[in-house]
């Protein structure tokens, strides 16, 4: 009996500290995306992709669309760009077919992980996936 006793307060406390340190976490999704800028318009066969770090202190990005043929790929060691990418035909199944992803290794935020979709040039951009 005294070693369930021990367990349940063990797991108890356990319980307690994970609650409290996801509570207190930070959430600086609000933050990271007042300073990493990501859009993804779609317009007469085109994909344009653009990027901007509004806090200067991106290394590196690296930016994957997915869902095509050959997954397209290309590393940035600038703190914005923006890429231009052939879609001849919009996708018969849409556009979350083919979600844009940028790894990101930042001096302010460490690696972040932005993922979004492209949206028809005039349409609301595509909310922003922030992870870790």
């Amino acid at each position: 009996m005294a070693r369930f006793r021990e367990i349940t307060v063990l797991s108890v406390t356990a319980l307690t500290v994970a609650a409290l340190y996801v509570s207190l976490t930070p959430d600086n999704n609000d933050e990271v995306l007042e300073d990493l800028l990501l859009s993804a318009t779609y317009d007469d066969g085109l994909a344009t992709i653009t990027y901007r770090d509004n806090s200067g202190l991106t290394d590196v990005v690296v930016m994957e669309i997915l869902g095509m043929g050959q997954t397209f790929q290309e590393t940035y060691n600038s703190a914005e760009f923006t890429t231009v990418v052939a879609f001849p035909d919009t996708p018969k199944y849409g556009w979350a077919v083919h979600p844009i992803v940028l790894d990101i290794t930042h001096s302010g935020y460490g690696d972040v992980r932005l993922k979004t979709e492209i949206r028809p040039a005039g349409e609301p951009a595509a909310p922003i996936i922030v992870s870790p």
